[in-house]
């Protein structure tokens, strides 16, 4: 996607963290039973730790997943393995068909930064690892940015075929999307114990243009469930 990176070919390198959206909603229970790692729960996702210091993964019931300082690799074979789960009836009737969805947002390691001294780099490369758990918040923003640019995809996906589309499944389909939105719950800044995880927020929810995001998807939205007569 545009905002961060393009997702049509890998960064060249491991970002600190990386989003993706599964093109699908997930249940955290049944997630939390396919990696035996330590976890912990928290309201619409659980949040995973690996063996190695620093690193982890965040799945969202919307469906993204926000890995932290992990391999390409990894996000793959872990993303794999949750899309075994089984669809939601929801999801399963609006899938399109042919349509493979993928989207990932990802923020660049600073330790590129061909500028920096490896003294620099090792400083640095001390507080990512050690800041995994303050990464979080601004990886939640990421997860809601994706969430919405897969609906916007979807949506511009759903006007390009709409004369494919009957009615019921118009109707269907857009009322799927309007409900993903309102899931995201991403209209409002949440609150946070710590002020620093509230700005970590609020600066990825402004590089991922959040707001902007919902106003197009508004728009979209709008004119379609006019022109067509849903009614959400």
């Amino acid at each position: 996607m545009s905002r961060f990176a393009s997702t049509a070919t890998k960064a060249a390198y491991d970002p600190v963290f990386q989003s993706y959206h599964l093109g699908r909603s997930v249940d955290l229970k049944q997630v939390e039973g396919l990696f035996e790692l330590a976890k912990t729960s928290g309201k619409g996702s659980i949040s995973f730790t690996t063996p190695t210091a620093g690193a982890g993964f965040d799945v969202y019931g919307f469906g993204s997943v926000v890995f932290y300082n992990t391999s390409n690799d990894f996000h793959q074979e872990t993303l794999a393995k949750i899309n075994t789960l089984e669809l939601s009836p929801a999801d399963a009737v609006n899938a399109i068909e042919g349509y493979n969805f993928e989207c990932s947002a990802q923020v660049g390691n600073p330790l590129n930064d061909p500028l920096l001294s490896a003294g620099d780099k090792e400083k640095l490369q001390n507080n990512i690892v050690a800041s995994v758990e303050k990464s979080r918040p601004a990886g939640f923003a990421l997860a809601q940015v994706v969430a919405l640019d897969y609906v916007d995809v979807a949506l511009d996906r759903i006007i390009e075929n709409i004369s494919n589309l009957d009615e019921a499944g118009l109707n269907t389909a857009v009322k799927h999307l309007a409900g993903i939105m309102g899931s995201i719950e991403g209209r409002t800044i949440p609150k946070f114990d710590d002020a620093s995880n509230e700005i970590a927020y609020k600066e990825m929810r402004q590089k991922g243009g959040l707001d902007e995001l919902y106003k197009e998807l508004d728009f979209k939205l709008a004119v379609l469930t006019k022109q067509y007569n849903i009614t959400l």
